[in-house]
């Protein structure tokens, strides 16, 4: 669910998983998964190979 502009995603996955995927007592949180993400700034700007200054993420 990362917005992608003309020629890639604007935002770069570092990490994802899934989570909330066992019960607890028995009993699920939702009848969905969750996933968390990390998400960094790319190293230049979509589309154009300008290098952007590091973030430091």
């Amino acid at each position: 669910m990362i917005r992608c502009g003309p020629y890639e995603p604007t935002l770069r996955t570092i990490s994802c998983q899934r989570v909330l995927v066992s019960p607890v007592n028995g009993v699920y949180a939702s009848d969905h998964y969750g996933q968390v993400a990390d998400l960094s700034m790319p190293e230049h700007l979509p589309g154009s190979g300008v290098i952007l200054p590091h973030s430091g993420v």
